[in-house]
């Protein structure tokens, strides 16, 4: 048996059993990642098969609300990577750029369709619009899709924002958009009627494309205790948000997002200033 002398220069490695289980456990968040890129892609597929009903050639909403719960399902993903990757302690490059790019199409691409198709004339009423074709304006609801990229690619060059956000966090806008077609099903007609309005839902497109881009403080629920003191604000954002869901339901999202603000400036205003 003949054995070659290897080069003094040579580098082995000896692959240990807990080293196969540590580069395994690493790819754990990135699996979750892609389950919440995968639930953007379910969304985005619910709102391109939305049906049109034939009898009075209005929108079935039942594709949308789908949409709407994959892209629910994707923050519970979103929420469970970041959760695994602080309790495995494992972080890497390709887990924070996917992790961006996951959001892209799960809080920004999908919400954007989501808005595309409420614009349609199919739900949208245009009897009085003034400026032309109805497609164009459908197309500006991809303007959300555009700043909640601008607002990932932001964050993840600003590594100052780890309690303290700048602009709404893309997760949150997206809840915000998704809400409005659980408002249309199953609110007041009047609500309804509102959000046939495309004024209103211009509204909605313009107000969602400049909060994540802005540079409002909104508090991170990342906190570095339980303890009242340090945390007075967030248990009154919770606290706020579920009173408001258990009284208003799905109306109370949009009263939500409101109250974030004013909780975030407020909690921002309550900080010394420094000398």
């Amino acid at each position: 048996m003949y054995f070659h002398k290897l080069p003094a220069h040579a580098n082995l490695k000896l692959i240990l059993p807990h080293q196969n289980m540590s580069s395994l456990f690493s790819w754990i968040p990135n699996f979750l990642t892609l389950c919440n890129l995968l639930m953007g892609c379910l969304a985005i597929m619910c709102v391109v098969d939305v049906q049109i009903d034939p009898n009075n050639g209005s929108l079935s909403y039942n594709n949308l609300l789908d949409a709407t719960v994959f892209v629910g399902l994707g923050m519970l993903f979103d929420f469970a990577d970041g959760l695994a990757a602080r309790l495995l302690n494992v972080h890497s490059k390709i887990g924070k750029e996917l992790d961006s790019l996951a959001d892209v199409v799960t809080f920004g691409v999908a919400p954007a369709f989501i808005l595309f198709s409420l614009l349609s004339p199919a739900h949208a009423d245009y009897s009085h619009w003034p400026w032309g074709n109805p497609q164009y304006v459908q197309c500006l609801a991809f303007a959300v899709a555009l700043a909640s990229a601008y607002r990932l690619a932001k964050f993840n060059v600003d590594d100052s924002q780890e309690y303290v956000f700048k602009g709404l966090p893309v997760p949150t806008n997206a809840l915000l958009l998704c809400s409005l077609p659980w408002i249309v099903a199953t609110a007041d007609p009047s609500w309804s009627a509102r959000l046939s309005n495309p004024y209103w839902l211009l509204f909605f497109i313009c107000l969602s494309s400049w909060l994540p881009v802005s540079k409002l403080p909104f508090i991170s629920l990342k906190t570095k205790g339980l303890g009242w003191a340090e945390n007075k604000f967030r248990y009154m954002l919770l606290a706020g948000g579920i009173i408001l869901f258990v009284l208003l339901q799905w109306l109370s999202i949009p009263l939500f997002i409101a109250w974030y603000a004013i909780i975030s400036f407020l909690s921002e205003k309550s900080k010394p200033k420094e000398a």
